[in-house]
């Protein structure tokens, strides 16, 4: 046998070569061909189907849908503000406490924990809670509950 092919058959040659060509180590390089290159859009393989698992690649209707959720919030906190200032009260007490401070504070703060929950809920979209309901379902959960609280509001300022 040749050196060279001694080396080749050689364990530790092998894990110094894996280690010098670590794929893992270019997390930058990574972290940006991740981001032109989506390749994870579901599970891997055929054994992993209905677990858990995170994607790299969203449906462009849920960008959509998330937006939606963000105006219905914005259109939530004004509404709410108005009301406010004909006489009504905020139930919820973490926002009651952002309103003792500002309004400016209270909007803030509901843009920041909607987005930030709304986000988990996408990067948790394919997780099942009791092993039924889907980060989908929740999605458009908000979004109905959303639509159904505008209505409400709506209608209390038309009384």
């Amino acid at each position: 046998m040749t050196e060279h092919h001694q080396k080749a058959n050689d364990p530790e040659s092998k894990s110094e070569t894996v280690r010098r060509h670590d794929r893992r180590r270019g997390q930058w390089r990574t972290l940006a061909h991740s981001l032109y290159r989506r390749r994870r859009r579901g599970n891997r393989r055929g054994q992993d189907l209905g677990r858990n698992s995170y994607v790299d690649w969203h449906e462009p209707w849920l960008l959509a849908l998330s937006m939606a959720i963000i105006a219905l919030c914005v259109a939530d906190a004004f509404l709410t503000l108005d009301i406010l200032e004909r006489g009504g009260e905020e139930l919820n007490p973490i926002m009651r406490w952002f309103l003792e401070h500002d309004s400016q504070a209270f909007i803030v703060a509901k843009l920041t924990m909607t987005a930030t929950c709304l986000a988990f809920v996408i990067a948790h979209k394919r997780f099942r809670l009791w092993s039924k309901i889907t980060g989908y379902q929740i999605l458009w959960s908000i979004f109905f509950a959303y639509v159904g609280l505008i209505t409400y509001q709506i209608g209390l300022l038309s009384t």
